[in-house]
């Protein structure tokens, strides 16, 4: 038995207890609501190997992975759904027991279960769930290749994107040239000290110092790119701080601009903001004029980073 003891929103206190019971997971929640009356609910976790479901829809995703990286999604998909699904089937099918004296056979249902679910109606929708992500994989994979063939630049960003994935990154700063990582680190040091000066974000407090804005900058003779990962960009949930966030970003990409040369005010300048996955803010612009939010910025990074496709050709 587990006990846990806390305040829901209302300051109330609540007691969480996790039971182990006959092969059965059982929490219950002990505590007042807000009108101050006590309360009692349980619910069942799992019963008997119902856990299991759980660990073989794991093994089903990495096998997926590990055969959908050479035979396609559609066929990872398949074989991963297939796999977890004949895995949840043999641990949950009926037991077969035959009496002594009679010689009859007798089935016995055993009781596993997860969340109220038996666990013998999980293996029609491991089986399906795998078919289903096969299929979206497919048709996202295949979007991929016609964004591929569209825009030649999008490869080249992503594997610039890749370099700013980690928060915990080191280096922070990334360029496509020596030149670029050097307005990238001055990108940093100034969106930094903008940053802490202005606002503290959504949190209300100042950048860790642990926490940095990881950067890429990318220059050839068209655009200059900056791309930036935002530290605890969920945070930044109101809207005028978000956008504030923006305007702050491209002040400190239009003073990092000046560190490359033949950079001027009519250079075209790009400025790309994202969270944990995707860019929320992308604004286009010059270096020396006001920004536009674009609406489908990926679109216009893409662009920007075509001639470097060239180049790797």
């Amino acid at each position: 038995m587990i006990e846990w003891l806390g305040l829901r929103q209302a300051n109330t206190p609540i007691k969480i207890t996790f039971f182990w019971i006959d092969s059965m997971v059982r929490v219950s929640f002990l505590g007042c609501d807000s009108n101050n009356n006590k309360f009692n609910k349980d619910m069942i976790i799992w019963s008997g190997w119902g856990v299991l479901t759980g660990v073989f829809a794991v093994i089903g995703v990495v096998v997926g992975g590990l055969v959908g990286s050479v035979a396609g999604a559609l066929v990872g998909g398949i074989a991963g759904g297939a796999v977890a699904a004949v895995l949840n089937h043999l641990v949950a099918k009926p037991s077969v027991l035959t009496d002594p004296q009679t010689l009859q056979q007798v089935r016995v249902k055993k009781s596993n279960s997860l969340f109220f679910i038996p666990m013998t109606w999980f293996t029609p929708i491991l089986a399906v769930g795998g078919l289903v992500i096969g299929v979206a994989g497919m048709a996202a994979g295949k979007h991929d290749k016609e964004l591929d063939a569209k825009y030649p630049g999008k490869k080249s960003f992503e594997q610039a994107n890749e370099m700013i994935d980690s928060l915990k990154g080191d280096p922070s700063v990334h360029g496509n040239t020596p030149e670029s990582e050097k307005a990238a680190v001055a990108f940093q040091a100034t969106l930094s000290a903008i940053h802490n000066l202005s606002f503290a974000g959504g949190s209300k407090k100042s950048l860790p110092a642990k926490e940095k804005f990881l950067t890429y900058c990318h220059r050839d003779s068209g655009e200059i790119v900056f791309l930036c990962h935002v530290p605890s960009m969920k945070s930044y949930k109101d809207p005028d701080v978000k956008e504030g966030l923006g305007e702050i970003a491209w002040q400190a990409a239009a003073i990092a601009s000046k560190e490359l040369p033949d950079a001027k005010d009519d250079t075209p300048l790009i400025l790309g903001l994202r969270g944990f996955a995707s860019y929320e803010m992308v604004l286009k612009g010059t270096v020396g004029g006001e920004p536009t939010k674009m609406e489908d910025g990926n679109i216009a990074i893409y662009e920007a980073f075509a001639e470097a496709a060239k180049i790797e050709e």
